[in-house]
């Protein structure tokens, strides 16, 4: 279904932006290969860009809403200087395998930076949070305007309601808390499943929610 997104616009002459997670651009470009577009040959003529995620919307190690704009802006004027009439721009389309990236990405950031995450917990007991509280609320905006992208784009359905960021910070937080108890605390398997399995039972939940599955109420 998305491959028919995809092609469509560049079938049109239009110029397209992928944002993928880096560890996954391969799996990316075969599934635009299976969708019957030619990627790396649209590549080299311009007409497709794919981007890692960790330059597009990161900086510091964390989401920050100033570095996705610059990417957006970037992108849409290089596609007009060009002379392209459309720029798509792509991010993470909300489903179980994009999901499942998103949530072993923040794993490698978590386990990366366990030095930086001790010190949260410094700043928390020794100075009431006062240095790390700025960084959790600019999170939260760049969470916001991430949910907010995706209710307008129509690529997430927010059940009627419920607020969007909340949605997505509240997805995001389980996966951070996930991998920092795993990581940080020590407690690996503490569920007795791998963390990819882990994950991968969490996505289930949040995809079909706890009377999914066709189980009556």
């Amino acid at each position: 279904m998305l491959g028919s997104f995809y092609k469509d616009g560049l079938d049109r002459g239009e110029k397209a932006a992928h944002i993928v997670d880096p560890e996954n651009r391969e799996e990316h470009l075969k599934r635009l290969a299976d969708a019957g577009i030619p990627a790396q040959k649209i590549m080299d003529t311009g007409q497709l860009d794919v981007l890692p995620w960790t330059d597009a919307y990161v900086r510091d190690h964390q989401f920050d809403q100033d570095v996705r704009l610059v990417t957006v802006e970037k992108q849409m004027q290089s596609g007009a200087a060009a002379g392209y009439p459309l720029t798509r721009l792509v991010g993470h389309h909300i489903d179980a395998a994009s999901m499942k990236d998103v949530a072993m990405a923040i794993g490698r950031i978590v386990s990366e930076n366990l030095d930086y995450w001790r010190l949260m917990y410094i700043d928390v007991v020794e100075f009431r949070h006062k240095h790390f509280m700025h960084s959790f609320r600019e999170i939260a905006a760049g969470l916001r305007t991430y949910a907010e992208a995706l209710a307008q784009s129509r690529k997430l359905k927010f059940p009627q309601g419920v607020d969007s960021a909340l949605v997505v910070t509240t997805i995001y937080l389980h996966f951070f808390t996930f991998f920092l108890v795993e990581n940080l605390f020590g407690a690996k398997r503490r569920l007795g499943m791998s963390d990819e399995r882990a994950v991968e039972q969490m996505i289930r939940l949040y995809m079909t929610g706890l009377r999914g599955g066709g189980q009556k109420a």
